[in-house]
């Protein structure tokens, strides 16, 4: 597994190019290109404290969900974001919080 867009894996991460499947670029071929940033916290707090419950949020600006995947195809600020809280579908994937002696 990659945490790379399929197009990078397929074309400078597999050797020889002759392993990926026909259809994998074709899919690749298909797709929309957009612009996407991933930015990971650490929280010294638990989701209880935080107050969440579930694995993955999405918020958005409106209901609009065609604006909304439009606004990943530019450069400007997007219009939703998606959050995951990894400890609530793995709940020891990250140590508990330690709290400094400042």
């Amino acid at each position: 597994m990659a945490n790379v867009s399929p197009t990078l894996a397929y074309n400078n991460l597999i050797s020889p190019r002759s392993d990926v499947p026909k259809v994998a670029f074709q899919a690749c071929n298909a797709r929309c290109m957009v612009q996407l940033l991933c930015r990971v916290h650490g929280l010294d707090a638990s989701l209880k404290q935080l107050g969440l419950r579930e694995y993955s949020y999405f918020i958005y600006n409106n209901m609009n969900s065609e604006e909304i995947y439009d606004s990943l195809k530019s450069l400007d600020p997007p219009k939703g974001q998606a959050a995951m809280c990894l400890n609530a579908a793995i709940p020891d994937c990250s140590p508990p919080a330690r709290r400094s002696s400042r």
